[in-house]
């Protein structure tokens, strides 16, 4: 990303100007008296993930999407429009925009696939929303995402049972860079940090009854025509990856 003749078209010069980060002073208040009513919590990243949020209630017939890996979990906290989202679909390079405009570096999230969330008719689900801000590297002082358009964040707490049930997998460096040894959520928590820094994480399942998925973007699942991935990690046939539309 620093060398101009191998930049990705999503990563632009200079420094964050417009979609700055909001201010997590001035926002935190705000929020924790929301959360008291009944919205999501917020983290210090999520806050700063916004220019500006409100609090708002999505009302059911409604649909939200997720872009994601197979190591992603379908209910987290990120999610963006029907509306946002077929801007993307629409635009000349759909994963160019979803970098650019949504600020999501690719070690954040390798992309390749899409779940969506249904409101469903007579439910009310309740969110923050706003433009995404611009995002920094301070490995890369001079160039920035964008950010820029209307992202939602909603969550469940990492113990209720809508969870994704994931698989942490064991990998082996070079030639041997394959899936092996799962252990599961409880066992990885026991580990140190050194030792989970050893496993990638898989989603074994969703359970979450909102939530279809996951379809593939058409994008890829990578970046960079795929420079560093000397070999391909084949995915165990789990739910979790395989294709549902919930009814």
């Amino acid at each position: 990303m620093r060398d101009p003749r191998t930049r990705p078209s999503w990563l632009s010069d200079g420094v964050v100007s417009r979609w700055k980060q909001a201010d997590i002073d001035i926002t935190r208040p705000r929020v924790e008296g929301k959360v008291k009513q009944g919205w999501p919590s917020l983290s210090d990243d999520n806050i700063r993930s916004f220019h500006t949020l409100a609090h708002a209630e999505i009302k059911g017939p409604a649909r939200l999407f997720r872009i994601l890996s197979p190591n992603s979990r379908a209910m987290s906290d990120c999610w963006i429009s029907e509306k946002v989202f077929n801007d993307i679909q629409n635009s000349p390079d759909p994963r160019e925009a979803w970098r650019k405009f949504l600020a999501v570096w690719p070690d954040w999230n390798a992309n390749g696939q899409f779940v969506i969330y249904d409101v469903k008719p007579g439910e009310t689900l309740k969110v923050w929303r706003g433009p995404a801000s611009g995002q920094t590297k301070d490995s890369l002082p001079d160039r920035h995402l964008e950010g820029g358009w209307e992202q939602i964040v909603f969550n469940v707490a990492r113990t209720d049972p809508r969870n994704d049930v994931m698989r942490f997998y064991k990998l082996k460096g070079g030639q041997k860079n394959i899936l092996q040894g799962a252990i599961t959520q409880a066992e990885y928590n026991k580990l140190t940090q050194a030792q989970k820094n050893e496993y990638v994480s898989i989603r074994e399942s969703i359970t979450h009854p909102n939530i279809s998925g996951p379809f593939e973007t058409g994008w890829g699942y990578t970046d960079f025509e795929g420079a560093g991935f000397a070999t391909r990690i084949g995915l165990p046939a789990l739910p979790g990856q395989a294709t549902a539309l919930q009814k």
